[in-house]
C-alpha cells in the first residue's frame, strides 16, 4: 500500500494531466485542484467562480486569527484546524446549539437560518463556509445586505435541486468576496476542500 502523501501527489498528477489550468490564476489552482481531489470531479476546473479577491481575502483572515463559520457539523468536522488555531481563529458551527435549536422550533425557521442570525458576532471578518444549506446562504446575503453581518469571504457551495442555483446566483450579485459554483452541485466535501487549499496557502505564506 502507497504512503497517503504518495497517494495524494498521485492524484494531484492525474488532475493535472485531465484539466489544464494553465490559464487560472495561481491562487485559485490549489483551490481546483483539491476540489476535484474532494469529489473526483473535473468539472470543478470549469465551474468554480471567485471573487477577485476571494482567496488573498481570505488567506488574510485566517493569518488574522478569524474565525471560520461552517453551516453543519460536516464541514467544521473537516477542516483543518491546527493552523487555523495557531493563527488564533476558532471553527464554529451552532446548529445543534440549543438556542438554535430551540428558536429554529419556536418560530418555526431552519437551524441553518437560525444558526447564520446567531454567528453574526462570531463571522466578523472572517471566513463563512456553507456546502449544505441554501437557506443558510439565502440568511446570509441577506445579513449581509442589512449591514448586520460583514464576514471578510463567503464560501457559498451548497448542493440541492431546491434553492441551491438560485442562492449561489445571489451570492454573486453581492459586493462580497466569494468563492461559489454555478451548479446544484456542491456539498460539504467541497466546501471542505475549498477551505483546506486556503489554510494551507496561509501557513505557506507564514
Amino acid at each position: 500500500m502507497e504512503q497517503p502523501q504518495a497517494i495524494v501527489n498521485e492524484s494531484f498528477e492525474i488532475i493535472d494531466k485531465l484539466v489544464n489550468l494553465d490559464s487560472v490564476p495561481e491562487l485559485h489552482r490549489p483551490i481546483i485542484q483539491r476540489a476535484i481531489h474532494a469529489t473526483g470531479d473535473t468539472e470543478y476546473a470549469y465551474n468554480l467562480v471567485f471573487h477577485p479577491l476571494a482567496v488573498e481575502t481570505g488567506i488574510r483572515a485566517i493569518k488574522s486569527g478569524k474565525n471560520i463559520i461552517t453551516d453543519v457539523n460536516m464541514v467544521k468536522a473537516g477542516i483543518t484546524n491546527g493552523p487555523v488555531e495557531k493563527f488564533g481563529g476558532k471553527i464554529i458551527c451552532k446548529i445543534s446549539d440549543k438556542s438554535v435549536v430551540d428558536e429554529a422550533n419556536r418560530l418555526g425557521k431552519t437551524r441553518a437560518i437560525a444558526a447564520m442570525q446567531q454567528s453574526i458576532h462570531e463571522m466578523q471578518d472572517g471566513i463563512v463556509a456553507i456546502g449544505n444549506a441554501p437557506t443558510a446562504l439565502f440568511e446570509l446575503i441577506d445579513l449581509i445586505k442589512k449591514g448586520l453581518a460583514q464576514p471578510a469571504l463567503v464560501i457559498g457551495i451548497p448542493v440541492g435541486f431546491v434553492g441551491a442555483v438560485e442562492a449561489k446566483s445571489a451570492l454573486k450579485n453581492t459586493t462580497m468576496p466569494y468563492i461559489t459554483n454555478t451548479n446544484r452541485k456542491g456539498g460539504s466535501a467541497v466546501a471542505v476542500s475549498i477551505v483546506n487549499a486556503i489554510i494551507k496557502l496561509a501557513k505557506e505564506g507564514q
